[in-house]
């Protein structure tokens, strides 16, 4: 059995720890990751390795000042491995100061005694001239790229060979579409939490209802950004609520301040709408409870990029709040025609109403195969598992 080493980011983040599942589900590997975090649906699976990082001098000196160490570059590759695979989505973004660190993974990439193959993930956005060419050169070396929009291999016109293909989770929309599941996410592997408070071991109310993906835009986009937003969700809730509608809001990591968000708008709205009105999931690793809150909602509020997309291949309405390029460009290539709200337009104190009736879908013909030909490069170098082999 060939062993694959899996780097991707290893937080607890829904939408990255489907891409894992969906590798491991499709071939018949074995899959060696390192996680930061323990993931329950990593660990029940047959074919995935889960191993915490070693820490190195300089972050065990950190931690016992209490300070965090900068980014690592680069992951383990134990000697026997036959192959690396990146796979993630936004994975080349430039954040200020970050040229060192781009410099390090260029030269783990260049050290590499195994081949690798990069999918999923898109370009930019960067500050630095020299940074296009720190990626071009890892993506020149790769033995297959494939970035889920246009606009990123347009950015490398002289690295041949780079494929463009929708966003992998869109392949594994015939499993999004079902109908198990009733939505009563428990504490095993996430938290669902009702009443508008926020206790870690609550049980959510029955039935679907509208769930809101949050994400922390104060950290990202600066206080101002972030508050016009948890506000613009609060009156967006009260109104869904005013509709007879429950609400249910949706954190995909916790790492990155989703389930502060929620306690936060929770707090707002606590003694101004009906008990039990208002509850939350927090994921914390299982990916099956996660997805059946998303199947058994009756529309998705989608903040988070792969809460539009797991929306959009259930078949659900969906209301997308767009803070990059990526969502736009998925939106159009599925022939979105619902309202959009871009987070520069919720700043601006524009606002789109409840109505979930106005709400749009998407057409997936064709995109469901499309988007797994992300995976035609490692059809080719391992042999499959599942049932479409």
């Amino acid at each position: 059995m060939k062993r694959v080493v899996v780097r991707f980011y290893a937080r607890n983040n829904l939408g990255d720890d489907l891409f894992v599942r969906m590798l491991a589900d499709r071939y018949d590997a074995r899959f060696l990751i390192e996680t930061r975090e323990h993931n329950q649906t990593f660990d029940q699976h047959p074919r995935i390795v889960q191993r915490a990082p070693r820490p190195t001098v300089l972050e065990r000196v950190r931690a016992r000042v209490g300070r965090p160490a900068p980014a690592r570059a680069g992951v383990s590759v134990p000697t026997g491995a036959d192959l690396l695979v990146h796979i993630g989505g936004s994975i080349f973004i430039e954040h200020p100061g970050s040229l060192g660190y781009w410099r390090a993974e260029r030269a783990f990439y260049r050290s590499l005694t195994v081949p690798y193959v990069i999918l999923g993930a898109n370009f930019g956005p960067y500050l630095s001239a020299e940074y296009p060419h720190l990626i071009g050169s890892i993506l020149r070396d790769a033995r297959d790229v494939c970035f889920r929009d246009e606009a990123s291999r347009a950015a490398f016109p002289d690295v041949p060979g780079i494929r463009v293909e929708p966003d992998i989770v869109f392949g594994a929309a015939a499993g999004l579409a079902g109908t198990e599941g009733s939505g009563d996410a428990g504490p095993s592997g996430g938290t669902a939490t009702s009443g508008g408070t926020a206790t870690s071991d609550g049980t959510a109310t029955s039935g679907g209802g509208v769930v809101v993906s949050v994400m922390d835009f104060a950290g990202t986009h600066g206080a101002a950004a972030g508050s016009a937003y948890e506000t613009y969700l609060v009156d967006l809730a009260r109104e869904v609520i005013l509709t007879g509608q429950r609400v249910r809001f949706i954190s995909f990591c916790r790492f990155q301040g989703d389930e502060a968000v929620i306690d936060r708008i929770q707090d707002r709205l606590r003694g101004s709408i009906p008990e039990g009105s208002v509850d939350s999931y927090r994921y914390r690793g299982d990916l099956d409870e996660a997805l059946a809150v998303l199947r058994a909602a009756d529309a998705v509020v989608g903040t988070r990029f792969h809460a539009t997309v797991i929306a959009l291949a259930a078949g659900k309405p969906v209301l997308p709040i767009l803070y990059s390029d990526k969502t736009a460009a998925t939106l159009d290539l599925v022939g979105y025609e619902g309202p959009r709200v871009s987070l520069a337009s919720i700043v601006q104190g524009r606002r789109v109403g409840a109505d979930v009736g106005q709400w749009g879908h998407g057409d997936l013909t064709g995109v469901a195969s499309r988007a797994q030909a992300q995976f035609a490069a490692l059809d080719r170098l391992l042999p499959r598992a599942d049932a479409d082999a």
